[in-house]
């Protein structure tokens, strides 16, 4: 109904594109999209038409990447039925043009008053919504659910719906009444937490009777890796090698992704969610982690993610650096850091003994008994300067069993370079010992740029090298082959493979 200062009981719908920028590779698909998604809420928005003068109650804003819609005294189980239609119809577009242009959505459906000042809304309702919608374990959820849209409702829209239906249910193309929601909570990037619900039993934590889930019963686990060619760290490649077999050995069930420490690796983490976040590289005294950019402090790398909501969703942040607690020490999570500097293979037996532990521990148990089990190979001064956050302290975080999967690895951890010529062994690319590679930073760093996607939607890039005899093109190639095999990373049901023609 409408009042003098605005709309009261209003039922609201946010429409967000699932991997708006990660997804489509260019402005003309991004416009594609939109134009897409704009028909399916169109087409799907029939279902109105017979109850209400839409045009009158109807009102409909783009946001970039979606759309919100204020349903002004439309009742909650007709609103709900609209967002069943559009995932419907988003189904429709899947099956017809998902291979050219893929399109999912996450939808959050809410209820209550909205105002404006200064043609700007002003809602409650609607800042919860939002804050819903951004929740980094829903998006994971609708990044790994198979289905075109994930639909989320906020409690105060999952009361009016249970209280429309009570009244008696309408006549509707689809059915409401009967609609499985899970309950959760979402955490905004304040830190505030809003009691949610998620349609149907997709979420991976099923909820005590009257409680809500803790989250993803598969741990999140991120290794990033300070080793590039502006900060080189070999030993990185080796730690992560140990990484990968302790996890894929451990019987847990884990989920494992190996990433370059660089800015857009932690968006697309930030993106996805994350439970358990490590760094192993270069770190200095006045608090800077070594990433592909350069040196990043914590508030630095709040500032490329626009706030701190990431951080304050892991359940810890463990930082193998020299000096890593002074990096450590400003994180609103729990962490695990050394204070000094420390030998470049000292946490690799952590690692290690780390993922066995977790098998019968909580994380904080696992965390001590890790350090106990290779205190000898850290020498006893290190293993004694291994530091944990007091405040929060160690999560009492348990990891079930299960089958781990490791989703994001480098070609080399993949096992899956093929290479065959002098000075390249085939399976296990490296160049010889004795020869190390000196200099062509620039052209090492065209090389590794990550290819762009072809029109069969396939990562593919052809480079020819040139010059005269004797400058160094093998050299080169052979140098690019190992830094492909350690510093590109991928999702692993995308491999990369290295064709070399003489």
């Amino acid at each position: 109904m409408l009042s003098p200062h605005g709309l009261r009981d209003v039922p609201i719908l946010l429409v967000d594109i699932v991997g708006y920028t990660s997804v489509y590779d260019d402005a003309k698909q991004r416009r594609d999209a939109i134009a897409a998604l704009q028909r399916v809420v169109s087409e799907a928005g029939r279902v109105l038409f017979p109850y209400f003068d839409v045009w009158k109650k109807w009102t409909r804003h783009g946001t970039g990447d979606g759309y919100y819609f204020l349903l002004d005294a439309i009742p909650p189980q007709v609103v709900a039925a609209y967002a069943l239609l559009i995932r419907d119809h988003l189904a429709a577009h899947q099956r017809d043009h998902g291979r050219d242009l893929p399109l999912r959505v996450r939808m959050v459906l809410a209820h209550g008053d909205v105002d404006w000042v200064d043609d700007q809304i002003s809602s409650d309702a609607f800042n919860v919504a939002a804050r819903v919608i951004d929740d980094v374990r829903l998006k994971e959820h609708a990044r790994a659910l198979a289905e075109p849209a994930v639909i989320a409702a906020t409690k105060t829209f999952h009361y009016a719906l249970e209280r429309d239906l009570r009244a008696g249910a309408s006549e509707l193309p689809v059915a409401v009444a009967g609609l499985t929601w899970t309950p959760f909570r979402a955490l905004d990037k304040h830190g505030d937490v809003h009691d949610a619900y998620v349609l149907g039993h997709g979420w991976d934590e099923k909820p005590a009777p009257g409680e809500p889930p803790t989250g993803p019963r598969r741990l999140r686990i991120t290794i990033l890796l300070g080793h590039s060619l502006r900060s080189r760290l070999p030993e990185a490649i080796d730690l992560a090698r140990i990484a990968v077999d302790a996890w894929r050995g451990s019987g847990l069930h884990v989920e494992v992704r190996i990433d370059s420490a660089s800015e857009g690796a932690l968006r697309r983490e930030a993106g996805r969610g994350c439970d358990l976040l490590f760094f192993y590289g270069h770190g200095s005294d006045d608090g800077r982690l070594a990433f592909v950019e350069g040196p990043r402090s914590y508030s630095e790398l709040v500032g490329v993610l626009q706030g701190d909501a990431f951080f304050r969703q892991l359940s810890a942040f463990v930082v193998f650096a020299c000096h890593g607690t002074a990096f450590a020490k400003d994180l609103p999570c729990a962490w695990v850091a050394f204070d000094r500097p420390i030998l470049r293979e000292a946490p690799k037996g952590f690692v290690h003994a780390l993922a066995k532990s977790l098998g019968h521990q909580d994380f904080a148990a696992a965390v001590e008994s890790a350090r106990a089990s290779c205190a000898a190979e850290m020498e006893s001064p290190l293993a004694k300067q291994l530091r944990t956050s007091e405040e929060p302290g160690l999560p009492a975080l348990c990891v079930g069993p299960g089958t781990p999967i490791v989703t994001r690895l480098s070609a080399g951890l993949a096992a899956r370079v093929r290479l065959a010529f002098d000075g390249v062994v085939i399976d296990n690319v490296r160049y010889p010992d004795h020869d190390h590679f000196v200099g062509r930073t620039e052209q090492l760093r065209q090389l590794l740029d990550l290819p762009s996607r072809g029109a069969d939607r396939k990562l593919q890039r052809v480079v020819w090298v040139h010059g005269s005899a004797g400058l160094g093109k093998t050299a080169l190639l052979r140098e690019a082959a190992v830094q492909v095999r350690d510093l590109v990373f991928h999702e692993d049901d995308e491999p990369i493979s290295l064709v070399h023609v003489s």
